[in-house]
């Protein structure tokens, strides 16, 4: 063979390796850019599947929390009639309880609560409430938190106090001591009651 066969020859094996190695070069960079496609891929729908699970996880929360608060609110008879005798005789066992001497309440008739927002926030639902006043005469200011502390606990209802005011009595005597009435605070508070009932019911 001659020299410049043999070129020839040595020429052609070259370019034939080149061509190879291009095209296993680019196969290679086609796995592994098809590999990173897959990878992204499947990370993206890992990120899904925790985010979805993650929003079940709160949902399941969030129905357990209120799946509670609500049972509670029925226990507590907020979705039926209201029981003015319970609250009542709560009232009189609790004054009892607290050594409170005195004490004075009115239940004004029951209302429905008209508000605009609420109406669109829960069309499907009507909210009532019942006005109390409350008159009583303590002789430390901390009987009247165990008093509204004690009545929230038991009595069969949903209540808020819109106002309480405490006054202090005047004393004749020179000191607290010297007093035959130590019952020397004067309470005044405005409660109300709340009912929620679907309507239609």
């Amino acid at each position: 063979m001659s020299l410049q066969s043999q070129m020839k020859r040595n020429a052609l094996l070259f370019l034939s390796a080149i061509v190879v190695s291009s095209a296993i070069s680019y196969q290679s960079v086609s796995f592994w850019i098809e590999k990173d496609k897959e990878m992204k891929a499947a990370r993206k729908a890992l990120r899904a599947a925790q985010t979805e699970y993650d929003n079940a996880k709160n949902n399941s929360r969030i129905l357990s929390e209120f799946n509670t608060r609500f049972k509670l609110m029925d226990k507590r008879n907020v979705f039926n009639e209201e029981d003015r005798l319970n609250w009542a005789e709560k009232i009189e066992s609790t004054a009892n309880r607290f050594h409170i001497p005195r004490i004075e309440y009115s239940i004004e008739h029951q209302m429905l609560i008209k508000d605009a927002g609420l109406k669109k926030a829960f069309p499907g639902i009507q909210v009532a409430r019942s006005r109390m006043k409350l008159s009583m005469r303590l002789l430390h200011e901390g009987d009247l938190y165990n008093f509204f502390n004690t009545l929230d606990n038991e009595a069969k209802g949903l209540f808020d106090i819109e106002q309480c005011n405490i006054e202090r009595k005047k004393q004749l005597g020179a000191s607290l001591l010297d007093q035959k009435d130590l019952n020397n605070l004067n309470a005044s508070c405005v409660l109300n009651w709340y009912s929620i009932k679907t309507k239609g019911a």
